[in-house]
């Protein structure tokens, strides 16, 4: 008896099992021996009820395998998005290495007695190896940060187009630290001009702080402060980057939170 499927030989078997049951019939109507036959019909019934249990678990093992494949499917989209995100991830991202690297590096730095050695642990700076005061600079706004700000304050610009402002801006914080850092002695005289002008821009209320205002734009990247970058300062503000001090006079005073 020769087989290709399940359903094949349950026909196979039922035809098998229905001349068993006439030759039963007919062998008790002769009289014969029905001890032997109605053993053998025994033998049958279990044979049938292995074939019900051997088709259920036919069918459990086809929706297994249906489950499976439509699993299988969903994975392949997942991947691709993933691919897809890993292929097309923005240019600027949250410096996080960069911080854990500076936070790593202070607690290296402090001594027996538990005190921080001399170093600055402002969010947005990077310090130095050796020894240096680290360069200001304010983070890059993150995926949630831009979107949680609304509409009307960040305008049609794009994220990525907000960070590469906050580089423009980053570039003019650092370059005014870096004249107030110099020593006086090795100025010029245009540097020690700029460097008085900067210098009569600090208050009491600026101490120990880090600043920008709008003039550095005119005396470290000549020219002044364009609608976009009026724009970031809004959203800067918004989600904490700066606060801002209007007193002393007309000089707006951007301080690094």
């Amino acid at each position: 008896m020769e087989c290709a499927t399940i359903s094949e030989l349950a026909d196979s078997l039922s035809t098998r099992f229905e001349t068993a049951k006439t030759a039963f019939r007919l062998h008790v109507s002769a009289g014969r021996d029905a001890e032997e036959v109605s053993e053998m019909m025994a033998h049958v019934t279990d044979i049938q009820r292995g074939l019900r249990d051997l088709r259920a678990a036919v069918d459990q093992e086809k929706a297994h395998l249906e489950f499976a494949q439509a699993t299988l499917a969903s994975l392949r989209v997942e991947r691709a998005r993933v691919e897809h995100l890993m292929a097309n991830l923005p240019s600027r991202l949250p410096s996080l290495q960069a911080e854990q690297k500076a936070a790593a590096n202070s607690a290296a730095q402090t001594n027996g007695a538990g005190k921080p050695a001399s170093g600055s642990s402002r969010p947005g700076t990077a310090a130095s190896s050796n020894g240096e005061k680290p360069v200001p600079s304010i983070a890059y706004l993150t995926v949630d940060e831009f979107n949680a700000v609304p509409q009307y304050m960040r305008g049609r610009g794009t994220r990525d187009q907000s960070n590469k402002l906050l580089e423009e801006l980053n570039s003019v914080i650092a370059a005014r630290y870096a004249l107030m850092r110099r020593p006086r002695s090795e100025l010029s005289g245009a540097q020690r001009k700029l460097w008085m002008e900067c210098k009569r821009e600090e208050n009491p209320k600026t101490k120990g702080s880090l600043f920008f205002t709008e003039e550095d734009f005119k005396r470290f990247k000549k020219s002044s402060l364009s609608k976009a970058m009026r724009q970031l300062l809004v959203v800067l503000r918004h989600v904490g980057r700066i606060s801002s001090l209007r007193e002393g006079g007309a000089v707006v005073r951007h301080v690094l939170t």
